[in-house]
């Protein structure tokens, strides 16, 4: 049982996010002595520190003896930053970034020369870009991980070089009749832009990821490109098309029905990786808009190019409601929330006024109405353990909650800056539906 960092008494549980003045990590501060700290409001007078940092003394009212001995000495100052704070695996993940770095430049060079070679191995820089993406968003939760990053400079460079890379890419590949981008390639640049969406977060670092990274104009270019990805999907016509097949293989030929079986079943996973990629991108690139709202630079740029954000914005609207993602319609709606309180990013929203508030009833309804898209890993779940199934309900109406919080908050924000284009539509239809189905 750990014990309060303030007096000491017996408590296991993290509670008002009290963090060590010297390492920043989480310490235990039981009730009573909350309660004194924000009645005296000396978060930083009593300086609290974690074990490791108190080297032997009590921090606040807490005696030496009530603090249990550090298992290894107390970190320099100048290490404190770097080694101490930062996960083990971040060299390698910062090595390996910067190899990839490496290695989109010899390909640049080599472009001209082997077009075919390239493409090849293009594909596997990609999958090793989104290998180590994974790893470094599971780093990012922690703000001293992102301060770290943010303030290194050829880390964030090839963070940004990776990530118009592989938007172009995926740009360039859906203009291209029947050549979609490969799943690899996808996850690649939506998790580029989760890493940016993560960076984003800190306000005081803010502008200068803007600066480095640029992350708006290739939120910008990702958005843009999904014209053929906008379409309700129709995978499961053609698999049952695939199966209706295979089973009049089976009259004649078994071993090529199994092996039609397992080739589409291998387009079934490819297809359904690419479209699971293809939410998180759109998602995240939406996030990366909302975020730059509140950056004075971000928010110049975004004027200057309003008419192609308005134009992502309804090609995203189109997305989320076609795929019935509640995830994409949620950081739809709070764009819409987030554009509207500022002033200069206003011209995105008043051509459109109505069809955009019209749109959003349509959200309320799919919500109201339980069309969703349920990613396949949970179908699994539901299928193979019924206990599953509360939690899964249980996710899906806090889901629910917030995507209708987003929604009417986002046409509340629109009914006080354009009154005139609100009350018309379908407003009336989707606040009596949410008032039947939601009284709260």
């Amino acid at each position: 049982l750990g014990r309060c960092s303030r007096c000491g008494d017996p408590w296991d549980r993290y509670q008002g996010k009290w963090s060590c003045v010297d390492c920043g990590l989480l310490v235990l501060v039981c009730p009573t002595c909350q309660g004194k700290l924000a009645k005296e409001h000396s978060r930083h007078q009593d300086a609290l520190r974690c074990e490791l940092c108190a080297q032997g003394t009590s921090p606040g009212d807490a005696s030496p003896a009530q603090i249990r001995p550090k298992p290894a000495p107390r970190p320099t100052a100048s290490c404190k930053a770097t080694s101490a704070a930062l996960p083990k695996v971040w060299p390698s993940l910062r090595s390996g970034l910067l190899q990839l770095q490496q290695q989109q430049r010899q390909q640049e060079q080599q472009h001209n020369q082997e077009k075919q070679s390239l493409s090849s191995s293009q594909n596997a820089l990609f999958h090793q870009a989104s290998e180590l993406l994974w790893q470094l968003l599971g780093c990012l939760k922690a703000r001293r991980v992102r301060e770290a990053l943010v303030s290194d400079q050829p880390l964030l460079e090839a963070l940004s070089k990776l990530l118009h890379s592989s938007v172009e890419a995926v740009a360039e590949n859906r203009h291209v009749a029947n050549n979609e981008p490969t799943p690899d390639l996808q996850k690649a640049a939506a998790r580029a832009l989760s890493v940016f969406d993560f960076l984003l977060r800190d306000a005081t670092s803010r502008t200068h990821v803007h600066r480095v990274g640029k992350p708006t104009s290739a939120a910008l270019l990702y958005l843009i490109s999904l014209d053929s990805a906008t379409a309700a999907p129709a995978a499961s016509d053609n698999n049952n098309n695939n199966n209706n097949d295979t089973n009049n293989d089976n009259n004649s030929i078994n071993n090529n029905s199994n092996n039609s079986k397992s080739i589409a079943k291998e387009e079934e996973n490819l297809e359904k990786a690419c479209t699971n990629a293809l939410r998180e991108g759109v998602a995240s690139a939406l996030r990366v808009f909302w975020r730059s709202c509140d950056d004075v630079e971000s928010r110049t740029v975004l004027a200057a190019e309003r008419e192609a954000w308005s134009e992502a914005l309804r090609k995203s609207r189109a997305f989320g409601l076609g795929w019935a993602s509640w995830e994409v319609c949620l950081e739809y709606c709070t764009a819409l929330r987030e554009a509207n309180r500022q002033q200069s990013l206003r011209g995105l929203l008043a051509r459109g006024t109505t069809e955009t508030s019209d749109s959003v009833c349509d959200i309320i309804k799919m919500v109201l109405s339980g069309r969703r898209a349920v990613p396949q890993e949970h179908r699994k779940q539901q299928q193979q353990q019924q206990q599953l199934q509360l939690q899964l309900q249980k996710q899906q109406e806090k889901e629910k909650e917030e995507l209708l919080s987003a929604s009417f908050a986002a046409l509340t924000s629109l009914s006080e800056t354009f009154p005139a284009d609100i009350g018309r539509g379908k407003l009336a239809d989707a606040l009596q539906s949410a008032q039947d189905s939601c009284p709260k």
